[in-house]
């Protein structure tokens, strides 16, 4: 077995060494799901720093301008490659986790993130979302405590570093972004609708939440170690929650199902 996966190994690693154009190169890496793909992209990255040290040291060494421009040329290539790897075992992490944060549970448990000073921050948002949405965010919040199968209708953003760990629910406009505290809780951080075609203004928006709920998070990850305090958390996002739904009936348009 070892010796077919070496074999394999060596096929990818002289396959991207004969690869320039980037695009060409990330499709010819194999897809997260491969049965060797932790073999096969740690092994390319072992490979490639060697190349890179290999390169690097040669620099050292009296070449004229040209040929040294060259090898800057290919070394940076080579860590493209290694960047590559890198995140592409970074996005198959991103997939056990979700996995193994199993979204099969049943009676999942809402918590509202927080700003600073107290408010919730989904309270704040919906101050800025047009009420025809409301009767979206309401039914999201639903699908997010009851839905027994809550991956089948979500997406995982691990297409940012920055926002890794975040999931979504985006009916129509509206997007609603968490990540999962425990699989029977679910860390609301952002609500929102899309404002702009430009795609990066929505990204940096969530991402500037996310980190400006780091600290929180952390904490509450720590802190419903101790069950005590894991009950308490939910209890009083229970009567937040009831708060919010308040609200949104009392604005949004259409009946709450």
């Amino acid at each position: 077995m070892k010796t077919e996966q070496s074999e394999l190994l060596m096929q990818y690693y002289q396959a991207i060494m004969l690869l320039q154009n980037k695009e060409d190169i990330i499709n010819a890496l194999p897809n997260t799901d491969y049965s060797c793909f932790d073999y096969i992209m740690n092994g390319l990255i072992e490979l490639l720093n060697k190349d890179v040290e290999k390169t690097t040291n040669l620099l050292n060494h009296e070449f004229d301008p040209e040929m040294k421009e060259y090898m800057q040329d290919e070394i940076n290539t080579l860590l493209f490659k290694k960047q590559e790897c890198e995140r592409l075992i970074e996005k198959a992490n991103q997939i056990k986790e979700n996995e193994e944060l199993t979204t099969t549970v049943t009676n999942r448990n809402i918590i509202f993130a927080t700003t600073f000073s107290g408010k919730i921050y989904l309270k704040e948002d919906l101050k800025d979302i047009a009420e025809e949405y409301y009767q979206d965010i309401y039914e999201c919040l639903n699908k997010i405590e009851n839905e027994k199968d809550l991956s089948s209708i979500e997406k995982p953003l691990t297409n940012n570093a920055k926002m890794s760990k975040i999931r979504e629910l985006k009916p129509f406009q509206v997007r609603v972004c968490y990540k999962m505290l425990a699989p029977d809780l679910v860390y609301i951080i952002i609500a929102k609708t899309k404002k702009s075609d430009n795609d990066r203004i929505d990204r940096e928006r969530i991402i500037e939440r996310n980190r400006k709920t780091k600290k929180e998070f952390e904490h509450l990850t720590e802190a419903i170690k101790n069950p005590l305090t894991k009950q308490q958390l939910i209890d009083e996002n229970k009567l937040i929650k009831d708060d919010i739904i308040d609200y949104i009936n009392a604005h949004k348009r259409g009946e709450t199902k």
